[in-house]
């Protein structure tokens, strides 16, 4: 943003705070490349062509995926902990018929297109959503 609120040589001049004057006269110069213009370009018409947003932010889907199947073992190793009678431990350790229905890129799906009141950005991940129920089912 402040390179682009100032323009290429007057950012050139006044770095931003915390950022070394050699590294900021590199990144000022790779701002100018025609390579990243070009990627620039691109990147925007990209964005354009979205019909709907993710709400993971910049985590990837793997790291997203990660979270959630660490999450799930960490509830089932507390609810392993809490448990007092040692048959119900053991079956407690096992995913239920429930959870393991849907497969984790679906889960993943879910989470990253839901907003945190448990509604979905818009209709379109939701149709997708349903539809690939569907198919899974099968």
């Amino acid at each position: 943003m402040h390179y682009q609120e100032l323009g290429s040589a007057r950012a050139l001049l006044t770095p931003t705070e915390n950022i070394n004057i050699d590294d900021w006269t590199r990144l000022c110069d790779h701002f100018e490349s025609a390579e990243f213009k070009r990627q620039s370009v691109a990147n925007k018409q990209n964005k354009g062509k979205q019909t709907y947003a993710h709400t993971t932010g910049g985590k990837s889907c793997s790291q997203r995926m990660f979270e959630i199947e660490k999450a799930k073992h960490a509830a089932v190793d507390a609810t392993t902990e809490n448990n007092d009678d040692s048959r119900e431990v053991e079956n407690s350790s096992q995913p239920s018929d429930a959870v393991e229905e849907e497969p984790k890129e679906l889960r993943v799906y879910v989470v990253t297109h839901k907003k945190l009141d448990g509604s979905w950005v818009n209709v379109q991940p939701e149709q997708n959503y349903v539809s690939t129920l569907f198919v899974v089912d099968e």
